[in-house]
C-alpha cells in the first residue's frame, strides 16, 4: 500500500467516524412508527395478524370494538451495509373480520459499521367473543380470556395463553414453547423442538405433538374425549385432575411409572402398556421413543 493509498484510506475512515460521531448525537429514530387506533369486528368474528419479530399480547375484554396499539422504533449506530425496515402496518376492516398486517418497503443504508436495535410491540384489546387466526415469525405471544377459536402458526416464538374457554385451540410452531393455563374444548399443538405445558386444563379432546421436547398436561378427563400424545425424545408428564378411563402407553426405550389408582400395566409388548384409571371412559394415548413417561392422578 502506497503513502498516497494509505493518506486516502485514512482520510475516508476519518471522514466516517465523524459522520458517525455527529450521528451518535443524533436521538432521532432512524425509523418510527406508531399505531393507537378502534376498529369495528363482529360479534363473534376473526382477528388475523401477520407479523414478526414483535412482542404480542392480545386481551379479551367487554369491549364491541378492537382497539390497536402498535409501536416500532428502529436505530441504527453507524453505518449497515445489510436491508432494514422502513415500517408500515396495515389494518383492513372485511365482512366483519379485522386484517392487521405488516407492511415493509426495503431500502439499504450505507456502510456496515455499528449495529441495528429494533423494538416493536403491538397490545390488543378485543372482544373476548372474537376468533384470533395468527401468522408469525420469531414472535412471542400473550394470549388471555378469550372464548372464540384460537389459531397460531409461527416459525419461532413463544405462546402463552390463560383463562381460554373456546371451542378449539391451535398451535404449530417450529421453534418455541407453549403455554396454557385453564382451557377446555379441544387442544391441538404441534411443536418441532419445545415444550407444551398445560395446567388446569377441562380438555374434552387432546392431540399435542413434539419432536424433541417435553410434554406436561394436567386436565379433566371427559367421559367420551379422546386424549393423544406424542414426543420423539421428551418426557411427557400427565396429570388426571377428575375422570378415569384407558391409557396406552407405547414407549421405546423409555421407562413408565404411575401413581395409586392406575390398575393394570400389563405388555402387549415390550415397548406398550397398558393402565386403567376408574371413574371414567376416556381413551388415552401416549407415544415417545425416548422419554420417560409418568401417569398421576389427583382425584
Amino acid at each position: 500500500m502506497n503513502n498516497r493509498f494509505r493518506v486516502e484510506f485514512l482520510t475516508i475512515i476519518l471522514f466516517l467516524i465523524s459522520l458517525g460521531m455527529a450521528k451518535a448525537q443524533n436521538n432521532d429514530h432512524d425509523d418510527e412508527f406508531n399505531l393507537d387506533r378502534t376498529y369495528k369486528i363482529s360479534e363473534n368474528g376473526t382477528l388475523h395478524l401477520q407479523s414478526s419479530d414483535a412482542h404480542v399480547r392480545i386481551h379479551g375484554t367487554n369491549r364491541n370494538d378492537v382497539h390497536v396499539f402498535v409501536k416500532y422504533t428502529l436505530d441504527m449506530d453507524g453505518f449497515n451495509l445489510r436491508k432494514i425496515k422502513h415500517f408500515r402496518m396495515n389494518v383492513d376492516e372485511r365482512n366483519g373480520d379485522l386484517y392487521i398486517g405488516e407492511r415493509e418497503d426495503r431500502k439499504v443504508s450505507f456502510l456496515g459499521i455499528g449495529h441495528i436495535k429494533e423494538a416493536y410491540t403491538i397490545n390488543i384489546e378485543t372482544p373476548m367473543g372474537v376468533s384470533l387466526d395468527i401468522k408469525g415469525d420469531d414472535d412471542d405471544y400473550s394470549i388471555d380470556n378469550l372464548t372464540g377459536n384460537i389459531k397460531v402458526a409461527a416459525n419461532d416464538g413463544d405462546v402463552s395463553v390463560e383463562r381460554y374457554s373456546g371451542n378449539e385451540l391451535n398451535v404449530n410452531l417450529d421453534d418455541g414453547n407453549l403455554e396454557v393455563i385453564g382451557g377446555h374444548g379441544k387442544l391441538i399443538s404441534k411443536i418441532e423442538d419445545g415444550s407444551i405445558d398445560v395446567r388446569n386444563g377441562r380438555y374434552k379432546e387432546i392431540d399435542t405433538q413434539s419432536g424433541d421436547g417435553s410434554i406436561r398436561i394436567d386436565t379433566d378427563l371427559d367421559d367420551q374425549g379422546y386424549y393423544r400424545m406424542e414426543s420423539n425424545d421428551g418426557d411427557i408428564v400427565f396429570t388426571v385432575l377428575s375422570g378415569g378411563g384407558s391409557f396406552n402407553v407405547r414407549h421405546g426405550d423409555g421407562n413408565v411409572s404411575v401413581s395409586t389408582g392406575f390398575t393394570g400395566g400389563g405388555s402387549k409388548n415390550e415397548d406398550e402398556k397398558d393402565y386403567q384409571l376408574t371413574g371414567g371412559n376416556a381413551q388415552v394415548r401416549i407415544i415417545t421413543d425416548d422419554g420417560f413417561v409418568r401417569l398421576n392422578s389427583n382425584k
